[in-house]
């Protein structure tokens, strides 16, 4: 036996060869799908989907028995109620609004007549202001003519020249009709020392009166001051 060639009771196994090489190995080319199969690929992914969301939807398959859709339903359900609720508060709220409207335009126009009442009522008292003056005019002139024609007139009485009527030249104002008896005395004598006197029984009867003199006059009527 050769020596150089190892023997099968010395345990020792034959060398094994290295792997090829990546670079060695030629990568096999991806066959690209037909045109015909795209189709059948794609009901097969589409038949996976459905078959997944049947299993998440539930056994029936009826998305409506979701508690999902269940729970957005009730809130659809909520806010179309609050929507309905929305829409009557508007409606009632526009009705407020209308008759406000209308009563703001009634108070607008009673204003606006009041306003011209108004008006009206301060012509009126500027009118009756102007007629009162003139009333108050006449009043003084006649209250100034009614002083004057005083001044210068009297009646039946005993009256002292120079304190009680001026002195002057006196006429009745109308004829006596029976007898009218008047005296001249001297003042402070108390009618006993007569100047002048005289029973007139018709006519109107004339005098002249001065300072210092008492003039006494019955059932003569109103003498009156002659200028």
């Amino acid at each position: 036996m050769n020596d150089s060639m190892p023997s099968a009771s010395s345990g020792s196994h034959p060398p094994v060869p290295p792997p090829p090489s990546a670079e060695a190995t030629p990568e096999k080319p991806r066959r690209a799908l037909p045109v015909w199969a795209l189709p059948a690929v794609a009901a097969a992914v589409a038949l996976t989907v459905g078959l997944g969301a049947g299993a998440i939807i539930g056994g029936s398959g009826d998305v409506r028995e979701t508690p999902e859709y269940v729970a957005l339903a009730a809130e659809r359900d909520a806010a179309a109620a609050e929507l309905a609720e929305v829409k009557v508060g508007r409606e009632e709220a526009q009705g407020r609004y209308a008759a406000l409207a209308e009563s703001l335009k009634d108070i607008d126009d009673r204003t606006a007549a009041l306003v011209e009442r108004g008006k009206e009522l301060d012509a009126r008292s500027a009118d009756l202001d102007d007629r009162e003056s003139g009333l108050d005019d006449r009043e003084k002139a006649v209250g100034t003519a009614e002083k004057k024609a005083a001044e210068k007139s009297f009646d039946d009485g005993i009256w002292t020249v120079g304190e009680d009527i001026k002195p002057g030249r006196y006429k009745v104002t109308e004829a006596v009709g029976g007898s009218c008896y008047w005296s001249i005395t001297r003042t402070g004598s108390n009618g006993d020392d007569i100047i002048e006197n005289d029973i007139v029984t018709g006519g109107r009867p004339a005098v002249v009166l001065r300072t210092g003199q008492d003039f006494t006059s019955n059932r003569c009527g109103t003498w009156m001051l002659q200028d």
